[in-house]
């Protein structure tokens, strides 16, 4: 059951996870000098993290994609109003 109250923690029980998993993560844990559960709540944290940031990213690349559209579509409506402007003083000269 998580609480999502302000200032409190969730809690999150894993059952059914394989042998050789937990032990894994207990080597692993102890390569960083943290517990097992310290180790798994960064893991979780980390991957959250770099989700959110994956779609942050994405976000910002098709923003940019659509203002380089918009410079594209201004730039070649400028080339044509300049053509058209050229013609007219051309044609009072």
């Amino acid at each position: 059951m998580l609480n999502l109250a302000l200032g409190k923690m969730g809690y999150l029980s894993i059952r059914n996870l394989d042998d050789e998993i937990m032990l894994k993560l207990s080597t692993l844990a102890r390569k960083q000098k943290v517990s097992r559960e310290e180790y798994i709540r960064r893991l979780l944290e980390d991957h959250v993290k770099t989700d959110v940031a994956r779609l942050t990213e994405d976000k910002y690349r098709n923003l940019i994609y659509t203002l380089m559209d918009i410079i594209q579509n201004n730039t070649d409506e400028l080339a044509e109003l300049k053509m058209e402007i050229n013609l007219l003083k051309e044609k009072h000269n």
